[in-house]
C-alpha cells in the first residue's frame, strides 16, 4: 500500500529535479576539490624545492609533517572552502525543505579535509 504511493511521490516530486540538484551541488563542490588538489600540489612542489636546497632527513621529515597536517590548516584550506561557498540550491531549498545549503557546504568541507588527510 505504501510502496505505490512512495514510488509516485518519487516520480512526481523528486526524480524531475535530480539533475538540477546534482548540477547545483557538483559545480561548486568540484571547484573546491580542484582547489584541494592545487593546494596539495603547491605544498609538494614547495617541499621538493626545499628538499633540494636542504635535503637533510630532518628537513624532509619536517616538510612531510607539515603536509600531513595540511588538511587542518585553516588558512591554507580557506581557498578550498571559499570555492564551495557559492553553493546555492535556489528553489530546491523550499521544495525539499532544506533551510540552508550550509549543511552541504559543511559536508563538502569535511570531505575535503578527509581527502587531504588520505593523500598525505
Amino acid at each position: 500500500v505504501v510502496l505505490p504511493k512512495a514510488e509516485k511521490l518519487l516520480k512526481v516530486s523528486i526524480q524531475p529535479y535530480i539533475s538540477s540538484i546534482l548540477d547545483a551541488l557538483m559545480e561548486p563542490t568540484s571547484r573546491g576539490f580542484s582547489e584541494v588538489r592545487d593546494v596539495f600540489f603547491r605544498e609538494l612542489v614547495d617541499m621538493s624545492n626545499n628538499s633540494l636546497n636542504n635535503g637533510t632527513k630532518e628537513a624532509v621529515a619536517q616538510h612531510m609533517e607539515k603536509i600531513s597536517m595540511l588538511a587542518f590548516h585553516p588558512v591554507k584550506m580557506q581557498s578550498c572552502y571559499e570555492k564551495v561557498e557559492p553553493l546555492s540550491l535556489e528553489g530546491l531549498q523550499q521544495r525539499f525543505d532544506v533551510s540552508s545549503p550550509s549543511v552541504f557546504v559543511q559536508r563538502a568541507q569535511i570531505l575535503m579535509r578527509e581527502v587531504q588527510c588520505h593523500c598525505s
